[in-house]
């Protein structure tokens, strides 16, 4: 009796692996999720070599102040790289924008279906109010 429980239980167990095997590996989300860090790790790396770059520009145009050498300090890579920057950041922006455009879509579906089902039971209530007279 407890060898045909035991052999009921792994035979379900193989047949609900089998069932995610249809619908793709077990990992893949996780694969996802990692390709979306590797992404991150990617944009913050070339931010991190941006801002140390901006630092290292500031601080030669310290350097060249405190020697009173003004006219010395050149300010087009700075201004490059904050483009750069803010190329970075505004990418972002469009994410975001392109998901509270979705969100905004799905809202309205919603509102009309809502709306939809609203108009049919008020139908309904009235062709049971007619039929009652």
């Amino acid at each position: 009796m407890n060898r045909l429980f035991l052999l009921m239980i792994l035979s379900t167990g193989f047949l609900f692996a089998e069932g995610n095997k249809a619908e793709g590996k077990g990992g893949d989300q996780f694969r996802k999720a990692a390709e979306e860090y590797d992404a991150k790790a990617q944009k913050y790396y070339e931010m991190s070599i941006y801002t140390k770059k901006l630092a290292e520009i500031k601080r030669k145009a310290a350097d060249l102040a405190d020697a009173g050498k003004w006219d010395e300090i050149k300010w087009d890579e700075y201004h490059k790289i904050k483009e750069k920057i803010a190329a970075i950041h505004s990418s972002n922006g469009n994410k975001h924008q392109e998901s509270k455009k979705v969100h905004q879509e799905e809202k309205v579906k919603r509102e009309a279906q809502w709306q939809k089902r609203k108009e049919w039971h008020e139908k309904k209530k009235m062709r049971k109010n007619l039929n009652d007279f």
